[in-house]
């Protein structure tokens, strides 16, 4: 079995960003900061399945979905969605629409948009049929 270096890396920089997060708990047990040994072995717990998932994948490959495609990376579906999006400015589409294009479930393409919209990269225009579209840029102001 050999290692996925696209993953291997991922998961480098994953775990140096913990490393370093952990040696912030230590040092804060050490001077007796309890709010900010809680706040980053936090982070330490919260960066843990992502970095458990990120060298799982490395040493045994990318997940497969139940057609046998290889399962997006996290991220990566968003990201997808959200480039047909910017490429298409001022169009709007439904989940389904966007799915077809991108080969993608529409289901796993809705809650891409959600998120979309959530932090604020995509625009919900209209609820029935839910169509979204990229979120329009804010006007300069005007120059004298």
């Amino acid at each position: 079995m050999e290692i996925d270096e696209a993953a291997a890396n991922e998961a480098r920089d994953a775990l140096a960003v913990m490393g370093r997060t952990v040696t912030e708990v230590l040092h804060a047990l050490d001077v007796g900061d309890p709010e900010a040994a809680l706040s980053a072995v936090e982070r330490v717990y919260g960066g843990s399945g992502k970095v458990r998932r990120l060298v799982r994948t490395a040493v045994n490959g990318r997940p497969r979905t139940g057609s046998g495609r290889p399962r997006s990376a996290p991220g990566e579906m968003r990201a997808k969605v959200a480039g047909h999006l910017t490429a298409h400015p001022g169009t709007e589409f439904t989940p389904h629409e966007v799915a077809k294009v991108i080969g993608h479930s529409a289901g796993a393409v809705s809650n891409a948009l959600d998120r979309l919209v959530e932090t604020g990269e995509a625009e919900l225009v209209n609820d029935r049929p839910r169509r979204f579209t990229t979120v329009r840029p804010a006007a300069a102001p005007a120059s004298r």
